[in-house]
């Protein structure tokens, strides 16, 4: 029979316990954030004010902040994510993140727990994967031209989030196989659109992705990567084309989505991300800029949530517009096939 019970049964039926978003209030001192799992990777954002995005990872360890909205190389020493938890984090007073009376959003995702030696590249990597969830944290310093990295997974991740840790300055570059299968490249840290790879990096395998010490990620440089591919009704990396239009452009992701981040990669748009937590209900009309240090930003029905995927309703430059072509990354907080619509 035709009917969602017969579909085949996923291997993730709660996303919440691999990818969460928490809403919390700063106080200016100390608390633990519950996530619901030993969160990996934690990305930070004030809600209600101008504040750089803050990014921590359990590889790299505490007081080690990266940012996605400005090029500054890893901070040490900081008072924001303290410890990790066996169901969180422990935050310190520093203002970006735990500012007293102001609101935040933190987006957590569960690798694979304590960092292993990876020899599979001709660089050595501290990798934390989850390969049920298809995501992988890899530190690790750069080499010669066109030198490989040990990701942990195990299928070729779709798009990587690559930030130089010790230099000040350059692009937070994001490189992505979804366009059409050979490497594209975008900075996180910018609105600018894609290039295609002028250096001929070869796509990532199921070990290894490949660099190039022309990205500013050179011999003397530590480097953290975070590696994604899709997994069926978990995760989705994908493309799809505006449309401008308040019956929009409707993307099939096989399950209903926690959070989506999309970007224009043909045209100088903002990285804009989605959450089930910020706007709980459709019609949904709050977003964050991952390349921006702005506050939310709320623009009147921008998208739904559906059961299956997610649906423009607006034609925002950022996230609709008429025929231009969009990138996006989406988890999921339940598959299609134990999903209703909100």
């Amino acid at each position: 029979a035709i009917c969602s019970a017969n579909l085949p049964e996923p291997e993730i039926i709660d996303g919440s316990e691999y990818f969460n978003t928490v809403l919390y209030s700063g106080n200016g001192g100390t608390q633990d954030i519950t996530v619901g799992f030993a969160t990996n990777w934690v990305w930070n954002k004030r809600r209600d004010g101008s504040a750089n995005h803050v990014i921590y990872d359990s590889v790299r360890g505490t007081g080690k902040e990266l940012s996605s909205s400005h090029t500054g190389k890893e901070a040490s020493g900081v008072a924001g994510v303290t410890s990790f938890l066996s169901d969180g984090y422990s935050l310190g007073n520093n203002g970006n993140i735990n500012d007293s009376g102001e609101t935040y959003a933190s987006w957590n995702w569960l690798a694979g727990g304590s960092a292993s030696l990876n020899e599979n590249g001709t660089v050595d990597s501290q990798v934390s994967a989850n390969t049920e969830a298809g995501f992988s944290i890899a530190t690790f310093t750069g080499g010669a031209a066109g030198y490989t990295v040990g990701h942990g997974l195990t299928k070729p991740p779709e798009i990587i989030f690559t930030f130089n840790r010790t230099d000040d300055g350059g692009a937070h570059y994001v490189f992505t196989t979804a366009v059409d299968g050979t490497i594209d490249y975008l900075s996180l840290n910018a609105t600018t659109a894609k290039n295609n790879d002028p250096f001929s990096m070869a796509v990532p395998t199921e070990t290894v992705f490949s660099l190039d010490n022309d990205y500013g990620m050179d011999a003397s440089d530590n480097c953290v990567a975070y590696s994604f591919h899709s997994v069926d009704a978990f995760s989705k990396v994908g493309v799809y084309r505006g449309n401008g239009n308040a019956d929009g452009t409707y993307v099939h992701t096989g399950f209903r989505p926690a959070w989506v981040m999309v970007k224009s990669y043909d045209n100088s748009r903002n990285w804009t991300i989605y959450d089930n937590k910020r706007t709980p209900y459709n019609l949904m009309n709050g977003h964050l800029h991952a390349n921006a240090d702005v506050a939310e930003q709320f623009n009147e029905d921008e998208l739904d949530f559906l059961s299956s995927g997610f649906k423009f309703r607006t034609n925002e430059a950022d996230s609709n517009f008429n025929n231009f072509n969009y990138l996006y990354l989406c988890f999921a907080e339940q598959p299609f096939k134990y999903s209703n619509a909100r």
